[in-house]
């Protein structure tokens, strides 16, 4: 099973579980996230990432750009912990 696959199968698990209470939140969170046009100032393919600098796990400073040095590609994942089971289905894939 592919990554699109798999994702679409915990999100119908999801949606048979889920109280109703928890559904409610999603989708008004949802629905911020399009009125507020987030996706707008997301980057599109082929734009530029900017630089930005954060703390490695040694807990030294460290920016994109000297991640991204003498390489021709840069893989960034949003992973927001074990809890997630679409990060952890993206990160597996």
């Amino acid at each position: 099973m592919n990554l699109t696959e798999e994702l679409k199968k915990t999100n119908e698990n999801f949606k048979k579980q889920a109280p109703p209470e928890v559904m409610n939140g999603m989708k008004k969170a949802h629905e911020e996230l399009v009125a507020k046009k987030i996706g707008n100032e997301s980057i599109s393919l082929g734009e530029k990432f900017p630089d930005f600098e954060l703390s490695n796990q040694l807990n030294k400073k460290i920016t994109l750009s000297q991640l991204f040095e003498n390489k021709n590609f840069l893989v960034i994942s949003f992973y927001r912990g074990g809890w997630c089971p679409y990060c952890n289905l993206e990160l597996r894939a």
